[in-house]
């Protein structure tokens, strides 16, 4: 399955945050509730695992902290 790391920037209170997805989709802002927010920026993080021969598990656990 494939796991994308999305950068978002609010359009309404113009905070930045990211947030971990199975595809590159919309998000609500967590800091004023801003809806539909589309990400400026995806990093495909099932590529990152498997060009560089991790298990796609270490990349999970090392974006969600």
């Amino acid at each position: 399955m494939a796991w994308f790391l999305n950068h978002y920037k609010c359009d309404r209170c113009r905070r930045r945050w990211a947030d971990e997805w199975s595809c590159m989709c919309d998000d609500t802002c967590p800091h004023c509730g801003a809806r539909d927010m589309t990400p400026y920026e995806s990093e495909e993080l099932t590529t990152l695992g498997l060009k560089h021969e991790v298990p796609l598990e270490y990349w999970i656990t090392r974006f969600r902290g």
